[in-house]
């Protein structure tokens, strides 16, 4: 706004020495980077390196090059109007691509870029769709209002009519500015459409869409809250009934107990905790339980048994303990095995340190048996 030159050299000397020393900065942070690439041409791999190489070869453009140009030609005062010089305003517009480096720094910036980047194309989608209600209504209001007043005031044409119904119905907060500025041309008309579809419409849903995430967070984090305190009073309740000290650790035979009791069934059941799994991994959790050396206190119970509801997303340190608890029933059944085998053994060798007459054998058997 302060700065109306041109070009620098015919800027204020603040807005000269700022810029000389903005660019010498990153001109050198540059050339650090560069030099920092042991093969120099990999340096094009780095699409942030590029993209930052680009800034700065507009910044020397502007700062430096053409000043350059402008006293070794001797340009003169007079040349700066003329067309070709006013692109480079258009080239200070690139200035603006220097906030790529401020959102890299704020990550959360960088997500709500990336959303709009995903939602890209449903949000084109959208707009294809509003255009071609706008178009058919248009349609059909400039049909049906020909002639009249009301046509002449605002459906002279297919063109208007659509004009009339997206900046006087959808958009009617922004009528009067949307107007004033499509007057003074259609490139700015078509600006000023797309700042208002992109900044009210677009970034202000996107805003509602996390207010909605966010209240749908904290009411789950206020619902596992209630649930928590809930089970917890019962069981405490519970555990006095049953002469527990929930001061105290609970030895796994407790547990058990505490567990099975009708009212907690309803309980488990209301919160959908799967009491056959606790069953099966208390075995697990009290063996980590004496290698750690530590107790089953009365919050790491409410853990565990909140742990084993079905509706909890599955973890790797769940996927271990099934894995643990399914080692630990292979080898209950493996020594079971063995103890039967071991029986069968026995009763094989019993068998044929007897006679092996027909008569003997069954006699053998039927002692074996009854042994």
């Amino acid at each position: 706004d302060n700065n109306s030159a041109v070009v620098i050299t015919e800027a204020d000397a603040v807005f000269q020495v700022v810029e000389y020393l903005f660019c010498t900065y990153f001109l050198f942070e540059i050339s650090v980077r560069f030099g920092a690439f042991a093969i120099k041409w990999h340096c094009l791999r780095d699409l942030w390196f590029v993209f930052d190489s680009a800034l700065v070869a507009n910044m020397l453009l502007e700062t430096w090059l053409l000043p350059l140009l402008n006293a070794a030609f001797n340009l003169g005062a007079s040349v700066t109007d003329m067309s070709m010089l006013r692109a480079v305003r258009i080239v200070k517009l690139l200035r603006l691509t220097r906030l790529v480096k401020f959102l890299r720094a704020v990550p959360e910036l960088v997500v709500v870029v990336k959303a709009l980047l995903y939602g890209a194309r449903s949000m084109l989608v959208f707009f294809v769709l509003w255009v071609v209600i706008i178009y058919v209504f248009a349609v059909v209001f400039r049909q049906v209002t020909a002639g009249e007043a009301i046509g002449q005031q605002y459906f002279k044409s297919v063109p208007a009519s659509m004009g009339t119904l997206l900046l006087d119905g959808i958009l009617a907060d922004y009528s009067a500015l949307m107007h004033d500025v499509s007057n003074a041309g259609s490139f700015l008309g078509m600006l000023i459409l797309a700042y208002i579809l992109l900044a009210s419409v677009t970034i202000m849903y996107m805003l509602l869409g996390v207010l909605v995430d966010a209240v749908s967070t904290i009411v789950k984090g206020e619902q596992e809250d209630l649930t928590v305190r809930h089970v917890a009073s019962m069981l405490r309740k519970k555990m006095e009934v049953m002469g527990y000290d929930f001061e105290q650790p609970l030895a796994r035979e407790q547990m058990e107990e505490l567990v099975v009791d009708p009212d907690i069934l309803s309980l488990l059941h209301i919160v959908n905790v799967d009491v056959f799994a606790l069953f099966d991994s208390l075995d697990v959790l009290y063996e980590d339980l004496e290698l750690k050396e530590e107790k089953m206190m009365f919050d790491r119970m409410v853990s565990v048994i909140l742990d084993m509801r079905g509706t909890n997303q599955a973890t790797v340190k769940d996927s271990m303990n099934q894995i643990r608890v399914l080692k630990s029933t292979v080898e209950q059944l493996r020594e079971h095995l063995d103890t039967k085998m071991a029986s069968l053994m026995e009763d094989v060798q019993y068998i044929r340190s007897k006679p092996s007459s027909p008569m003997d054998f069954m006699h053998a058997w039927h002692e074996s048996e009854y042994m």
